[in-house]
């Protein structure tokens, strides 16, 4: 039976990126003239930075929207990617994965920041590849990123299965005919994931780990 590959979701999956996302959004905004806001933006990491930034401008600023992620990118290049820290017990999960599965970093965030986080984080040495979308906004979407992935690698889906905290990852997995399982540790919000449709969802890095080296074919 071919080995399986698991896709893995970045933000809120491996790493916990709040500290360093809500700033970078607070500036970005700043920097095109909107006035802080006084909600928290916790929900919003997950998703591609575009429609992020497009939604907290509102129709009447969609103009300002290129100009935003300039900002946003400016502030996340040089400081705002290590604001970040690394979930308990994902070292020792990714670990026990490289025994029965190819990993793959599978991120809406841009790959070129991607590659630079898992390295700073010493994660990079437990994944077999890395991808992202580009900085253009190519691939942002989950369906479209796993979908090259796919065809890349000359995967087939039934024997790829993929892990992430947010809606996205589980439709973008289910328009791929792939297993799509949620972490409970991230950024969803009440009954997201399960309204999503994941198959299941994990309470810890230990667990997740466990279900997979468990599982038939693995």
């Amino acid at each position: 039976m071919p080995r399986l590959t698991l896709l893995l979701d970045l933000d809120g999956t491996l790493t916990d990126p709040a500290e360093g996302i809500v700033r970078c959004l607070h500036y970005a905004l700043e920097q095109v003239g909107v006035p802080p806001l006084d909600r928290p933006l916790q929900d919003l990491i997950g998703p591609p930075l575009r429609s992020v930034l497009a939604g907290l401008l509102g129709p009447q600023c969609q103009h300002r929207v290129a100009e935003a992620i300039a900002a946003y990118r400016a502030r996340y290049g040089e400081v705002g990617q290590y604001e970040a820290s690394v979930y308990d017990g994902i070292p020792a999960a990714l670990a026990a994965l490289r025994g029965v599965a190819t990993l793959c970093l599978a991120t809406s965030k841009a790959e070129v920041y991607a590659r630079s986080i898992v390295a700073h984080f010493g994660l990079a040495g437990y994944l077999d590849e890395v991808y992202g979308p580009e900085l253009d906004g190519t691939r942002s979407g989950k369906d479209a990123l796993i979908a090259h992935i796919l065809e890349q690698r000359g995967l087939v889906p039934q024997h790829v299965a993929i892990f992430g905290d947010r809606e996205h990852d589980i439709l973008g997995a289910r328009a791929n005919g792939v297993a799509a399982y949620g972490v409970a540790w991230g950024f969803a919000g009440p009954g997201e994931l399960g309204r999503a449709g994941a198959e299941r969802i994990f309470r810890s890095p230990a667990e997740l780990a466990g279900f997979f080296r468990a599982r038939p074919g693995a």
